[in-house]
């Protein structure tokens, strides 16, 4: 009984960490306003230019952090997170604010 409990969490687990599904507490992007697309620069974390927008609730896999530039998207911080979207592999720094169900694994870029 213990082993089927174990496989049946370790599935759920792994299916709410596939490309396109929102796990409860997987991080996904999310932008509150505007047109609902998040901004991703792939040359720096701060007032960079736009390499690519991506759809609100997109997951992403935080990689690590850099606290430097503030600016105001859904709230006012400092802090960028370097990533990668888990449905298309697009990789990049998003501003924190964007990025939902933070994790603690990032680290300091």
């Amino acid at each position: 009984m213990k082993k089927i409990f174990v496989a049946l969490v370790l599935s759920i687990s792994m299916l709410m960490m596939l490309p396109g599904s929102v796990g409860a507490s997987s991080p996904y992007l999310v932008r509150w306003a505007g047109n609902g697309w998040v901004p991703i620069s792939q040359s720096c974390p701060s007032a960079c230019p736009v390499s690519y927008w991506v759809p609100s609730k997109t997951n992403f896999f935080m990689i690590c952090y850099r606290d430097t530039f503030w600016s105001n998207g859904n709230y006012w911080s400092n802090r960028w997170f370097y990533g990668y979207t888990l449905n298309n592999s697009w990789a990049g720094w998003v501003h924190s604010s964007y990025v939902q169900n933070q994790t603690r694994g990032a680290y300091s870029c």
